[in-house]
């Protein structure tokens, strides 16, 4: 289901990379910035928490003088994706992170993962696409859709101030 949605994904718009983990799939741009991610959220992943001890990667700090003022963003909730200390240390991956405004990151984010993690659950499952323009402002769109390919919802936000 996932690698249909990823491949109808892909054709509208400019991937350069792929990128496959077992849970989840992304795409770069030819900068090596995320433009779209596909992840798969289950009650058996969300119900298992190693805790969220902070991971920044070895190349955090390359990130925090580049966009001064703003917080990683990840693409992929940390938060959800903890279960496995690899799967943190994937998520953490600077290939799945994004500049985000501290209201963004902190605020409207936060508020949608948490709103994923209660469909995950009263449905079990969830498939939840991601798709980022690199404009100024950067924009967001995130359609959240049962594991049978039923939309859910949408949610679209831009991060200004890029």
């Amino acid at each position: 289901m996932i690698r249909i949605l990823f491949i109808l994904l892909c054709a509208s718009i400019n991937c350069q990379e792929v990128i496959n983990y077992k849970y989840w799939t992304a795409t770069t741009d030819s900068l090596n910035r995320p433009v779209s991610v596909v992840y798969r959220l289950t009650e058996e992943m969300d119900s298992v928490n190693l805790g969220r001890k902070s991971f920044h990667g070895k190349t955090y700090f390359d990130f925090k003088n580049e966009f001064k003022g703003y917080e990683r963003g990840h693409t992929i909730p940390a938060a959800s994706f903890d279960f496995t200390e690899q799967v943190k240390h994937d998520v953490a991956d600077l290939k799945f992170i994004v500049p985000q405004t501290r209201f963004i990151n902190r605020g409207l984010v936060r508020s949608i993962e948490n709103y994923e993690r209660k469909v995950v659950e009263e449905l079990g499952c969830i498939i939840v696409v991601l798709k980022i323009k690199h404009e100024d402002p950067i924009e967001f769109e995130r359609d959240i859709y049962d594991c049978k390919l039923n939309k859910l919802v949408e949610f679209n936000y831009q991060n200004h101030g890029l």
